[in-house]
């Protein structure tokens, strides 16, 4: 059965048409309602209402339809929900703390039709994320949701300047961007081998492919390290396709199994003893289970390094800095100024920034989720 549906629903990072489960209908966007905490401010009477980023938690209810051959793996799969957005994009991200479902029902013996209700968390401010020191401090979004660095620092000068490096989504493979092509019906059927800029790690990572199959071949798939005796193993088979524009993705969670060379890549098209040719225009390799758009690797492209910068003049004693908000606080918690821009860059999950800070003694950052 055939389902045409606009709207879409990402479960985790996945399209859940990947999965057989296409929405039919969603709820208009929801805004939370903002929650505000309450700061002292020496010199004045009560306390100062001052929005962080918070808001409270809001249910999500969308209808889906299921094909009736996929309705007990579809159900397993939305279980797992623990992030959702509407949207192919990240903004509007909600974080699901709890599933539901209601009222079931078949149609035409081919298709269930249910709602679904996620309880989800807008934004969870990351207490128990680790705290980085140094000068500068290197750390990744290792969530499955947006984020933004928290920066608490001690000034040796009355002007300080912070130094943000972005890096969004970093893509782990070099050369991403050279095509590549093959036509061999011999086993192991290559297209193309990648090197990773990092060895592979046992943890989630989300591969995409952008090309195409040739005739008769249904899938590609990725093995770290060469196929002949130097160990490695496949990590993703098959690579589905995702839309119709010749994406392929899957997420996976990475393995080594004694391979010689843990940083690098190799993509087969399968079956192999055909000889039609299937091409790869660039691919992605990322950490997490949010696919970003393409880039390249920042060590093929210098500006993905730039730093952005924030000037301010900063009292003796430690100083907050609210990645949230941009309000900056003392040691007693007492806001005393904001940046003159909101807030600090928003980092993708898998994403790594690099934090630096001139006129600083020393230098403390972690990371905040955030509602976009």
């Amino acid at each position: 059965m055939s389902i045409t549906t606009p709207l879409r629903l990402y479960i985790n990072g996945t399209d859940s048409r990947d999965h057989g489960v296409y929405c039919l209908q969603v709820p208009h966007f929801i805004r939370p309602k903002k929650r505000y905490d309450a700061i002292k401010v020496p010199g004045r009477s009560g306390a100062l209402m001052v929005w962080r980023g918070d808001y409270d938690m809001v249910e999500l209810s969308v209808k889906v339809g299921i094909e009736s051959d996929n309705i007990d793996a579809a159900r397993n799969w939305i279980g797992t929900a623990q992030n959702v957005r509407l949207t192919p994009d990240l903004s509007h991200v909600y974080e699901c703390v709890q599933s539901s479902e209601q009222r079931w029902y078949k149609i035409n013996n081919r298709m269930w039709v249910g709602e679904m209700t996620f309880l989800c968390q807008p934004l969870r401010r990351a207490l128990t994320e680790q705290i980085h020191t140094g000068n500068p401090v290197t750390l990744m979004n290792t969530g499955n949701v947006l984020a933004r660095p928290r920066i608490m620092f001690e000034a040796s000068d009355t002007t300080v300047e912070l130094m943000v490096k972005r890096m969004d989504g970093r893509n782990l493979l070099l050369g991403s961007d050279a095509q590549k092509s093959a036509s061999s019906p011999s086993w192991p059927s290559v297209i193309g081998y990648y090197t990773m800029s990092e060895d592979m790690e046992t943890r989630q990572y989300t591969l995409t492919i952008k090309g195409e199959l040739g005739e008769g071949r249904t899938t590609f798939i990725a093995y770290i390290n060469t196929y002949a005796g130097a160990g490695g193993a496949m990590i993703a088979n098959p690579i589905p396709r995702v839309g119709d524009a010749g994406v392929f993705r899957a997420t996976f969670t990475g393995q080594i199994n004694g391979a010689a060379e843990p940083n690098r890549i190799m993509i087969l098209h399968y079956p192999h003893g055909l000889t039609s040719e299937s091409t790869i225009e660039w691919i992605k390799l990322e950490h997490g289970v949010i696919a970003t758009p393409h880039s390249l690797a920042p060590e093929d492209d210098a500006d993905l390094l730039a730093a952005e910068t924030w000037t301010l003049q900063a009292p003796t004693g430690w100083t907050t800095l609210d990645g949230l908000s941009g309000i900056l606080t003392d040691e007693d918690g007492s806001a005393w100024g904001k940046l003159d821009r909101p807030d600090l860059p928003v980092v993708e999950p898998g994403a790594t920034v690099t934090i630096s800070a001139i006129g600083v003694s020393q230098l403390s950052v972690k990371m905040q989720e955030r509602w976009v």
